[in-house]
């Protein structure tokens, strides 16, 4: 993920939670992603809620 450099926006972590081998490749992790888009967009709020940005 160092690779990926720059900063997250929604649309890039929504990207990166669905298919996060496909967003990265490269990426070696046991986490195949969320196929629910209204899951992703659940841990995007949580995510925008309890950080400062």
């Amino acid at each position: 993920m160092t690779s990926q450099g720059g900063s997250w926006d929604e649309k890039s972590l929504f990207l990166y939670l669905h298919k996060p081998t496909k967003y990265i490749p490269g990426t070696r992790m046991s986490f195949i992603g969320l196929p629910n888009a209204k899951d992703i967009a659940d841990v995007i709020k949580f995510l925008k809620k309890n950080t400062n940005k």
